[in-house]
């Protein structure tokens, strides 16, 4: 795990990629690039001079997808039937 922390720590700190304040967000896989990414990133923000925080962006399930789209289809029923509104039933 050193080497590999340093190699990161050399990266960020040649290209400037982490800046005070930062929040860093990783989409776990459960694979092995994003698990050591995450180990990676967590020792880091223990001795790094700009404290970053990490972040994990909820990831949409296939039924609120699903649910996203009925809902606009619907707004776009309603759109084209100017008659309807709110209080309609479709």
């Amino acid at each position: 795990m050193k080497q590999i922390l340093s190699y990161m720590r050399k990266a960020i700190n040649d290209y400037d990629m982490i800046q005070e304040g930062d929040k860093i967000a990783i989409a776990l896989s459960g694979g092995k690039d994003s698990t050591a990414l995450l180990m990676g990133l967590k020792n880091l923000q223990i001795f790094f001079p700009n404290k970053f925080d990490i972040i994990f962006p909820k990831e949409k399930s296939e039924e609120e997808e699903l649910d996203e789209l009925f809902a606009k289809h619907l707004e776009d029923i309603k759109k084209d039937n100017h008659n309807l509104d709110d209080n309609d039933k479709i």
